[in-house]
């Protein structure tokens, strides 16, 4: 068969796409090849991720397993997987090193691109639910909310941050970042350091470490936190069979400081609450740092022992004063009938509209500004629980009238309002 006629090939008829398939195009006619731009999202697939990274410029990628730069194209990213020097290149390096840290994920080096814009708000995001203290699960809402805001304005910017994300991206960055700040700071100065132990909501017994020292950026003393040891550790049977013992949790806040290669030299001052596992002069926290480390002052918290002395001062009151005070706010928080009511109250005798306040069970000076508030409401607590009682003799309402009444007329010699004025009001 003849070959076709120069005529026959240029016929206005035969599209340009089935001329190239043929291979009739000159190379004037070709279609000249487009670069490919470098994309992020192709470190996160599992054959690139861990050896790929930008080049130079944005049309090139880089090897850093070979030390190589080649153009930005898929196909020729994947061939150079699958060479020979590159597959002995990638089996002479640890498996651990393999492992991309999850912050070499929102630290990358390049040019800058929209991926790196929804990164960095995703940031900024997760620094505003730990600065204020918000529930992880709103973040479930949250990047929907804000994808659906700026729907209308950058379409190709998604933010796509869940509880989980939103977790991993404050522990992992925001909260690496911050303590590798704060190791810079503590191998050059100067520290004091308070722990407390505690148990949280899970059952689960830990140490709180504070460092205290003086910033030079902020020209002051701060106080930072450390770190968050748990004590009882799966990995440590030993530890929880003896307990949380002085020299266990002299262990965990020791390690805590050389895990991050942090000189004991720099520590200066210990502080804890009174009690004799932190404080106590032998076998304990505070006389291990004083063994180890000479010189060192160690202050027990004064607020405990200032609620020790409030503890004990108070036995010497009668009961009935504190039971008073309990009785009170019992009577009001679950009513807001009562509530309404006593605010009638503080209105007609000109009281401040305040809340009854809850006295602790275990600190004692919080006693202070209960007592405060019940003495700053004495005349409308008085008129309202005498109304009380002469409208519905509960019992209750009998003993805390009872009481008001003795302990006015003993220790608060305040004018009595005429009980007229109370049907009047009303």
């Amino acid at each position: 068969m003849c070959d076709k006629s120069e005529d026959e090939r240029l016929a206005p008829g035969t599209p340009k796409k089935k001329l190239a398939k043929r291979g009739e195009l000159s190379v004037a006619e070709r279609d000249k090849h487009r670069a490919q731009k470098y994309r992020l999202d192709w470190e996160k697939l599992d054959f690139f991720k861990d050896w790929l990274g930008p080049g130079k410029n944005q049309f090139k990628a880089r090897c850093t397993v070979c030390d190589v730069e080649m153009v930005s194209e898929y196909g020729v990213l994947k061939l150079h997987s699958s060479r020979q020097k590159h597959t002995k290149a990638m089996s002479a390096i640890p498996s651990e090193t393999k492992q991309r840290n999850i912050m070499s994920a929102f630290v990358t080096k390049g040019v800058m691109s929209k991926n790196k814009v929804v990164t960095a708000t995703e940031i900024k995001m997760a620094g505003f639910l730990a600065e204020h203290n918000i529930a992880f699960q709103t973040a479930d809402h949250m990047s929907d909310l804000i994808n659906g805001i700026l729907e209308d304005f950058v379409v190709e910017h998604k933010i796509a941050m869940k509880r989980t994300k939103a977790t991993a991206v404050i522990t992992e960055v925001i909260g690496e970042s911050e303590k590798s700040s704060l190791v810079e700071k503590l191998k050059t100065e100067k520290f004091s350091v308070m722990s407390h132990e505690s148990t949280d909501v899970s059952t689960h017994k830990a140490s709180c470490i504070i460092v205290r020292y003086y910033d030079v950026e902020e020209n002051k003393i701060v106080s930072k936190f450390w770190d968050l040891c748990k004590i009882f550790s799966s990995d440590d049977e030993k530890t929880a069979e003896e307990g949380a013992t002085g020299e266990n949790l002299f262990n965990i806040l020791m390690k805590s400081f050389s895990d991050r290669d942090i000189s004991t030299k720099n520590m200066i001052g210990f502080g804890a609450d009174g009690c004799n596992v932190m404080i106590g002069g032998n076998n304990s926290v505070a006389s291990r740092l004083k063994k180890n480390l000479p010189g060192m002052f160690a202050m027990k918290c004064v607020c405990h022992s200032a609620h020790l002395c409030a503890s004990e001062s108070c036995k010497q009151l009668t009961r009935r004063c504190e039971d008073l005070a309990r009785e009170i706010y019992s009577f009001f928080k679950n009513s807001s009938k009562r509530q309404f009511r006593l605010q009638q109250f503080q209105e007609f005798v000109s009281a401040s509209p305040h809340k009854i306040l809850h006295p602790s069970q275990t600190r004692w000076l919080s006693l202070v500004v209960v007592v405060d508030r019940l003495i700053e409401q004495w005349d409308a607590l008085k008129l309202f629980f005498t109304d009380c009682w002469l409208n519905a003799r509960f019992v209750s309402t009998e003993l805390i009238f009872n009481s008001l009444k003795s302990i006015h007329a003993a220790l608060l010699p305040v004018p009595v309002l005429d009980i007229a004025q109370i049907y009047q009001f009303q």
